[in-house]
């Protein structure tokens, strides 16, 4: 009876919990389908409650939402805080441009929503305890300093003045709030002045893709952090392959000449002299910006290194001047090897023109970048996750209208989106604007004031972990860069031929794994990490666990994808040679060698001659005068020398390199040595006789007597 009744009050708990779970999982189900469609949802409640806001506080502002369909929920406190985007390609729309935004938005609402799908850490900052919620706006930097810093400071403007006043002219779901962080910019001359006017205001900037090495001195730039890792990253990368993979032993650089040009070309140059052999390399810069005689008179100096093997450190505009003249001046094409930095994955999306000369020079060249794209990153949750929920949101009706909110001067279709691929700085900047607002969630948390400045939310920022599109993120605390080993590598063929262009992956970088010994929640700097090649993330739920990274003794090595050929400008997969074939100027004609030769036997003939008739006439008067054993040395001296003439003939003909070689080194020998003979007998001989005639003068015995 007793167990009848335990049995029963047991299975009635159950019942309840269930009812209780359901209603819970219901609950919170209708409120992400209702906030998952509601895109704007942030962006309407902060611009219908301008008018109630005085002066904007200094990072966030604090409104409240009152549900009216609802008659049981409380009123909620939002903490809304602004994000400024500084992006290219949003006037001039292009469709990397466009997919920054969307990716940005994406990861907006991820963060407002808690939806941990792509990035799991999102969850526990969306709490109840914390509304803190984000909104965004765009500026496209058009790819200028100025333009970039004169927007900047119009929007920090906004601190002074009612937000009614700069909101007055709003359009669609554009938010104009005093931001709590600055998102950007894609180049590093863009990103210095914005992080030093940002840092200024105390304000944190946060780069995906500014990657000079300049950045990572915190006495210029404090208050910038980075979720891409420095350009000296890159650069070793570079160099690495060069080495291992082409065996390089000359390398020319032409890079552009801006902060993020020199560095990486600085990087390069250090790095090639170090390792297991030194690459011997040429640099050559290239001004911003360059006009066709600026490019040229930069090609002319590539071509007189003599080198075969190039890297092209440019921007989009700079490289569509410099190959077609490159392939002009015959430096690109057969024979050559062009290496691209990252700007030029964008060839993914932007394919070019077949037929045109810029195909013609860069048809067989390789682009080194971080790995993308769906050989690399497939079967990977993050990838699989962002794919999925990219291509649902946007080509969704509701979701693709509020992307045209947010640009103005969208001019693609959805389906054009659709069709296109995410390079890594796509990847970089969700991961930017996810760490930024998880650090913000971190910062209001431990803050026990109104507000938590720059520098908490930058301490914050870099103490933030979670997972990426390459696994656990980490920053180095101290520069605020990305750890260099949460990134990967890969190069990519570009195939530009009559029919189609395309970039293809061939190599990635791996860790090459010795031993591996299962990191317990600990983090060392000093260990190479490894990622395997499919990442269980699911072991990957709190912020310090790290079951899936391994530490390993072994180095980073090239890989060739499975069933992949890297195809070179010649069309085969016979890598060019790295210096042109050496010639020979100093080789004389057959003639020349003939008549050398027998002007050789006659001084050896004569030199023979008169060593005979000197040895037949020894007891002479005249001859024994004349000292015979100098007579011999000097005759024997002008037999080596004349046999010196012997070797130099040797290049006229068709022989190996090892005996040319020889020949090369013999002739030294026999010319000194020859030389060395006869001018040392006439020498001694001469001497001989002053002393003689020394002698003899002062023992009294004049000529007659001689």
């Amino acid at each position: 009876m007793i167990a009848l009744r335990r049995r029963t009050i047991g299975q009635l708990t159950l019942f309840i919990l269930a009812i209780l779970l359901s209603c819970s999982s219901s609950y919170d189900n209708q409120k992400d389908e209702i906030q998952s469609t509601d895109l704007d949802f942030y962006d309407k409640l902060y611009n219908s409650n301008i008018g109630s806001i005085e002066r904007p506080l200094q990072n966030r502002t604090v409104l409240q939402f009152s549900d009216s369909s609802s008659t049981t929920t409380a009123p909620v406190n939002y903490t809304l805080s602004h994000l400024s985007a500084f992006l290219n390609g949003l006037v001039e729309t292009d469709i990397n441009g466009i997919r920054h935004v969307a990716s940005a938005l994406m990861a907006l609402r991820d963060f407002n929503n808690g939806n941990d799908g792509i990035v799991p850490q999102i969850k526990q900052c969306n709490s109840n305890e914390l509304h803190l919620r984000f909104t965004m706006e765009f500026i496209d930097t058009l790819r200028q300093p100025l333009a970039a810093s004169t927007e900047l400071v119009r929007i920090l403007d906004r601190k002074n003045s009612p937000p009614c006043e700069h909101n007055s002219a709003t359009e669609g779901n554009v938010v104009k709030a005093y931001p709590s962080g600055i998102i950007g910019a894609v180049h590093s001359a863009v990103t210095s002045p914005l992080s030093t006017i940002g840092g200024v205001n105390d304000l944190v900037t946060v780069s995906h893709a500014s990657t000079s090495d300049d950045f990572s001195s915190k006495l210029e730039f404090p208050l910038l952090a980075r979720t891409i890792p420095s350009a000296g990253v890159d650069a070793e990368a570079v160099v690495s392959y060069f080495r291992e993979v082409l065996n390089a032993t000359h390398l020319g650089v032409l890079y552009v000449n801006d902060p993020f040009g020199t560095s990486y070309a600085r990087v390069i140059q250090t790095q090639a002299e170090s390792g297991n052999y030194s690459i011997v390399v040429r640099s050559v810069a290239l001004q911003t910006d360059a006009s066709q005689d600026e490019a040229i008179l930069s090609l002319k100096m590539l071509n007189q290194t003599g080198y075969r093997y190039f890297v092209a450190i440019l921007f989009e505009k700079d490289f569509q001047t410099i190959m077609p003249l490159a392939y002009d001046m015959g430096i690109a094409g057969e024979n050559y090897f062009w290496m691209f930095t990252e700007n030029q994955l964008e060839l993914m999306n932007s394919p070019i023109t077949t037929g045109t000369k810029l195909a013609q020079a860069v048809h067989g060249s390789a682009i080194l970048a971080k790995s993308t794209g769906r050989r690399l990153l497939e079967g990977t949750k993050f990838y699989d996750s962002y794919l999925s929920q990219f291509s649902t949101l946007w080509k969704s009706e509701d979701g693709w209208k509020y992307l045209q909110s947010k640009l103005p001067h969208l001019d693609l279709s959805m389906e054009t989106l659709e069709r296109s691929e995410p390079n890594s700085f796509e990847f970089f900047l969700y991961e930017a604007v996810v760490a930024l607002c998880i650090a913000s969630c971190d910062a209001a948390r431990k803050t026990n004031s109104d507000f938590y400045t720059a520098q908490d939310l930058y301490e914050s920022f870099v103490k933030t972990t979670f997972g990426g599109v390459y696994g656990p993120v980490f920053f180095n605390q101290k520069t605020g860069d990305r750890q260099a080993d949460t990134i990967k590598y890969a190069v990519y063929n570009i195939l530009s031929a009559e029919n189609t262009s395309i970039v293809e992956a061939k190599y990635q970088q791996i860790f090459k794994q010795r031993k591996k010994q299962c990191l317990d929640n600990k983090y060392s700097t000093s260990r190479k990490m490894v990622w395997e090649s499919r990442v269980d993330e699911e072991s990957f739920h709190g912020l310090s666990a790290l079951n899936c990274l391994y530490s390993t003794s072994g180095g980073k090595v090239w890989e060739l994808l499975p069933n992949s050929e890297f195809i070179y400008a010649d069309g085969t997969t016979t890598l060019p040679d790295n210096l042109p074939p050496l010639v020979n100027n100093n080789a004389s004609s057959t003639k020349v060698a003939a008549v050398s030769i027998s002007t050789c036997g006659l001084s050896i003939g004569l030199s023979i001659l008169w060593i005979v008739w000197t040895y037949t006439k020894r007891k002479t008067k005249v001859v024994r005068a004349a000292q015979p054993l100098f007579l011999y040395l000097l005759c024997c001296g002008t037999i080596i020398l004349g046999s010196s003439i012997i070797p130099l003939c040797l290049t006229s003909f068709d022989l190996s390199q090892g005996i040319l070689d020889g020949a090369c080194a013999s002739y030294q020998w026999l010319y000194c040595l020859g030389f060395t003979v006869s001018f040392s007998s006439l020498f001694s001989k001469t001497r001989r006789i002053y002393h003689v005639s020394i002698g003899t003068r002062k023992s009294g015995w004049d000529e007659k007597e001689a």
